[in-house]
């Protein structure tokens, strides 16, 4: 008997400690609309359509303000007009104690009297705020539920004013079960205080049934006005309203922290939310039998970040706790954790498709069951004009790529690369999704890295890339689908991206340098893998032609030539089933997917995991002018070059003399690595392109079934035509600078774009066809050969009339010099000089400045380095020993 008596006591106490919890003082929603304004609202923060969708609500700026009402500085806010359609958003709610709704309102005009918002739940509101006119105003009102026969009580006196910012609150008082739940209205009641005794409408108890306080719902009717919202708080108390409640205590996790998530392996985890300032908040980590636990005092902006020691691979659940400090009611736990490898994969409508857009997808969804350590998380569609540093609601959480989630939920090509890398490595894979369709690139970079001075005449065109479309503004899609994820660690990037911007190809190499550089910084892991894919083959009737597309796919090529280490990029031009179908809708979004994450999936293999595997198609590695021929050496032929299977021989070689004009030629592999192409249309060659074309009919495959990489060996400019798009900036670029030099298709040993003097040493005294790339799309390139002295001046001009100039010292290769200048390297890092010796030859060396005076006398030791602090300029380094003296011009920025 005592042992039961005990037991009630603890019910009774357990109950009303549970009831405590519940009144303490809770924010339960907060809406500042922090929205692009002219957007509308559905979609977007969880608000949902709740009538027919056919008269928008819209997002407008600037926002509402009012004196000591909390959240509302930066935000915009939305605009409702006579029959606007009914938007709702849920929130927690529990049917119980006391409800408060608050506020910002200006009217503009008011009609005859109606409700415009009210807790809602199927077809019944309670606690409706009313407006309608007086006069030269409006009178607000309240109805408590929508029981029959009961006006709205609206206010009385002097009506209040148009264009004027109120603070309205609504509070209402649930007495479960009953009929007697009580609902007040406040307009403009000092937040300084404690709730006023005195409401300005109420309290009113007309009959009603309860409805659960779990939706908010607002929407124009017909003779409500026109008015403008902003700033809605619910809460559980008036000092959630105020937002200052010392009691409000809790833990608020970023939606990319949840279960079922993938953490990334052997780096310490990075976790953070926001809580009450002053509030200790305990984490606690535990795999099998290990528990790793730390604390940390959120700090006064209600920000807290927190770091976990780094752990390996873990297959098994386990499990992440948070809870304030002896606040038991905050605790979260997070299940089904699982340590691995995450991927970052973003770009546009192609790596959006998901796995039931594949040609494979019933086999996909069959096996997905097989594959529950592929895990992901999905940044839902968010435009934001500055960053943010939330996703938004509609983004969920981390889910198990099973049966019934990946066919609607996961980007096809990057399940398939999650795939085969767990099938290579057996760890868990997690995929961090964020992209939208028909975007451009410049609208995945943040703000800041178009204060580069470098991207200024691009950042310049912000609003005259298409003016009419809101969603390509720069940074647009970062803001709000990046930003917010750049603190949860990951493995590396995959991205699909350049459709939307071939109308402007020649300058994409420049953006996506940048695009990855911002990406990397803002990350803080280093110089994480980037793994990208060159755009596929569309329709076009054309074997060849010179074509924005393949403009673009140059641009993606060159990135591979661009000093950014981790780098890799899949060649597709073979994989759109579609290529022939004029249909621009279908032929655009290739369902043939599965080789493109696969062949993305190589790379990663090859290059992260360190597999050994062929992860590239042929690439041109040299090549040769004789006569009537030219000769192509390739690299990355596997066991030998192929024709595609079923063909008989190769496609997509054309070849030009100096007049300019391509002929389809004839191309014949004559050995592993080598393919030899002739035309009877073009005796003297001087240029050999192959797969130029939008839908390039080729064929040439190495012995993985890997297709070659389009390339050309000339420099032409295309004949394409592009649109010059203004642009407001007032710099011009000073960068002059290249970012290869090839002789012959072969990289000059030790290449860097600030060195600007070169020897090269060849023992063939044929003809050397020397190839340079500006590193800005804006700068000219000239090229001078001076036979007689047996040097080749590049002269780059900058869109500023800047110049640099690049000198090569053709010479007669001697065993000597051909050994001692391929070991000696000078290059920067930071903002030192370095010169690195790796022979045993030792030598004497002089650095001298633009003017000729000799700044530095030095010596180097054979197998030495050297390192020089000094002021950015052009400085010639001399080096001397018994058996040579060599030069080399360097430019430190």
């Amino acid at each position: 008997m005592l042992v039961n008596y005990w037991k009630i006591l603890f019910l009774i106490l357990f109950t009303v400690w549970n009831q405590a919890v519940i009144a303490q003082s809770t924010l339960l929603m907060e809406e500042d609309f922090d929205l692009l304004s002219g957007t509308n609202i559905s979609g977007q923060h969880a608000w949902t359509m709740g009538a027919s969708g056919t008269n928008k609500v819209d997002i407008i700026s600037p926002g509402l303000t009012f004196p000591d009402y909390p959240g509302v500085a930066t935000s915009n806010a939305v605009a409702f007009t006579p029959l606007t359609d009914r938007v709702q958003r849920n929130f927690e709610g529990v049917l119980s104690g006391n409800y408060y709704y608050s506020f910002l309102i200006n009217v503009s005009s008011a009609g005859s009297g109606e409700f415009f918002a009210g807790f809602y739940s199927s077809s019944a509101f309670r606690g409706r705020a009313y407006i309608k006119a007086d006069g030269e105003g409006f009178q607000f009102g309240l109805l408590k539920s929508t029981a029959s026969g009961v006006a709205p009580t609206y206010t009385s006196g002097t009506p209040y004013s148009f264009g004027t910012t109120y603070l309205v609150v609504v509070k209402y008082e649930f007495v479960q079960g009953a009929q007697n739940d009580k609902v007040n209205l406040y307009v403009n009641p000092d937040l300084k205080s404690e709730e006023s005794d005195t409401p300005t409408i109420g309290p009113l108890t007309d009959n009603g049934n309860d409805v659960s306080a779990n939706v908010f719902a607002l929407q124009g009717r017909n003779n409500s006005g026109n008015f403008v919202l902003d700033g809605i708080r619910i809460g559980t108390d008036w000092a959630a309203i105020k937002g200052i409640s010392s009691e409000n205590h809790f833990v608020e996790l970023p939606k990319c922290i949840s279960s079922h998530m993938v953490l990334q392996r052997d780096v310490p985890i990075k976790l953070w939310g926001w809580g009450l300032p002053g509030d200790t908040l305990i984490v606690e980590f535990a795999r099998q039998s290990q528990i790793f636990k730390d604390s940390v005092t959120i700090a006064q902006d209600k920000r807290w970040f927190l770091q976990l020691p780094a752990q390996s691979v873990c297959l098994e659940p386990c499990e992440l706790k948070f809870q304030v400090k002896n606040r038991r009611e905050t605790l979260q736990v997070l299940e089904d954790i699982l340590i691995g490898d995450v991927w970052f994969a973003g770009g546009q409508s192609n790596m959006e498709k998901k796995v039931n857009h594949l040609l494979e997808v019933e086999q996909y969804v069959q096996e997905a069951d097989n594959y529950p350590h592929i895990r992901s998380f999905r940044a839902s569609y968010n435009p934001q004009t500055m960053p943010r540093e939330k996703v938004n609601d509609a983004s969920g959480s981390w889910f198990v790529c099973n049966s019934s989630e990946i066919a609607d939920k996961v980007s096809a090509i990057a399940y398939v690369y999650a795939r085969n890398l767990f099938e290579s490595q057996h760890v868990p894979i997690g995929i961090l999704q964020s992209y939208r369709g028909g975007t451009e690139i410049e609208t995945w970079m943040s703000p800041k890295i178009f204060e580069d001075t470098e991207l200024c005449k691009i950042a310049g065109r912000k609003m005259s890339i298409d003016s009419t479309v809101v969603s390509q503004y720069h940074s647009l899609h970062f803001n709000g689908q990046i930003n917010p994820l750049v603190n949860f660690p990951v493995k590396g990037f995959i991205f699909y991206q350049g459709e939307s911007n071939v109308k402007r190809a020649p300058e994409y190499r420049l953006l996506m340098k940048k695009l990855i550089e911002d990406w990397r910084k803002l990350w803080k892991m280093g110089d994480l893998p980037f793994y990208y894919i060159q755009l596929f083959n569309i329709y076009s009737p054309s074997v060849y032609e010179e074509s924005n597309w393949a403009d673009c796919r140059e641009q993606q090529a060159l990135l591979l030539s661009d000093c950014l280490p981790h780098t890799g990029m899949a060649v597709i031009i073979d994989t759109n089933e579609e290529a022939l179908n004029p249909d621009g809708n279908i032929n655009i979004h290739p369902r043939n997917k599965k080789p493109v994450g696969e062949r993305l999936a190589r790379i990663a293999l090859k290059n992260t995991y360190h597999v050994d595997i062929l992860a590239d198609g042929p690439v041109l590695s040299s090549y040769k002018f004789s006569n009537d021929t030219v000769y192509l050496y390739f690299k990355n032929q596997g066991s030998g070059l192929r024709i595609k299977t079923g063909d008989t021989f190769l496609k997509g070689f054309v070849i030009s003399g100096n007049d300019k004009k391509f002929y389809i030629a004839q191309a014949t592999i004559c050995n592993d690595s080598t393919v030899v192409v002739t035309s009877a249309s073009v005796l003297e060659p001087v240029a050999v392109r192959y797969a130029w074309a939008r839908n390039p009919i080729c064929n040439l495959y190495n012995s993985e079934d890997l297709p070659a990489m389009p390339f050309r060996t000339d420099t032409w400019k295309s004949s394409f035509v592009y649109t010059d798009f203004p642009s407001f900036c007032t710099l011009k670029s000073n960068d002059a600078t290249l970012i290869t030099i090839r002789i012959n298709g072969v990289t000059i040993d030790g290449f860097h774009p600030q060195q600007l003097m070169y020897d090269y040493f060849s023992e063939d005294s044929g003809y050397q066809d020397i190839v340079a790339i500006t590193n800005s799309p804006f700068a000219k390139m000239e090229k001078v050969e001076n036979f007689i002295d047996k040097k080749v001046v590049l002269k780059v001009t900058a869109e500023d009339g800047s110049v640099l100039q690049y000198e090569i010292n053709m010479k007669a290769s001697t065993p000597v010099a051909n050994a001692g200048m391929k070991t000696i390297f000078v290059y920067q890092k930071n903002k030192d000089l370095i010169i690195k010796n790796n022979i045993g030859q030792s030598y004497d060396m002089m650095i001298y400045d633009l003017m000729g005076h000799c700044i530095i006398s030095d010596y180097i030791n054979g197998c030495g380095e050297k390192n020089y602090s000094t002021s950015p300029g052009i400085y010639l380094i001399q080096l001397k020993s018994p058996e040579q003296n060599e030069c080399i011009k360097f430019l430190l920025k």
